[in-house]
């Protein structure tokens, strides 16, 4: 087992439609665990050679207003986790502050209206879907129509809203930071 570092932030989540967040929310992990130009991969992996792997991203609305990340990567060769921890956290901040380029996010938008058609013709990926769905509704249950309503949602969303997400994410909260080691033999 290989050592692993996890930064974990609970933030307010910003001021977005609840559809509107769980869509940006999907092409915002969709970006984080993508090996696309700019993604923490090609930051911590290939550029700053400091992370063996990036992995275990998720973005959560575990309630009304509130918003969590988590990042987790292997250090690579001599670095420690601390540094991880540090360059995952610098890596976010970064994020927000230039945004996703129009480029990037009109290919999320891409993959993401693919990814529901493949769906949509599988009634296992259809009963996954709609239980991501409900499971990222926090306190507020959404409206079950509104589930079909969702390619139109993600192909609407702008660069502010993604940017505004973004900077939420980054911005004033609680961190954690967890390092995993393996146990000694």
């Amino acid at each position: 087992v290989e050592p692993a570092a996890t930064l974990w932030r609970t933030v307010r989540a910003p001021d977005l439609d609840a559809q509107k967040l769980r869509a940006a929310r999907w092409l915002l992990v969709e970006f984080l665990a993508s090996r696309l130009p700019g993604g923490p991969h090609a930051e911590l992996v290939d550029r700053q050679e400091i992370a063996r792997s990036v992995r275990g991203f998720s973005i959560d609305l575990p309630a009304e207003g509130i918003a969590q990340i988590a990042m987790t990567a292997t250090p690579d060769g001599g670095a420690t986790p601390d540094a991880v921890i540090a360059a995952l956290s610098d890596y976010l901040a970064g994020l927000a502050r230039r945004g996703l380029d129009e480029a990037t996010l009109a290919r999320l938008k891409q993959r993401y209206a693919l990814a529901w058609e493949r769906a949509s013709r599988n009634a296992q990926a259809r009963a996954a879907r709609a239980s991501e769905w409900f499971a990222l509704a926090a306190t507020t249950p959404p409206d079950p129509a509104a589930l079909a309503h969702t390619p139109g949602i993600v192909a609407a969303l702008t660069k502010a809203e993604i940017d505004a997400v973004l900077a939420a994410l980054a911005g004033p909260g609680r961190e954690a930071q967890l390092v995993f080691t393996p146990a000694a033999p």
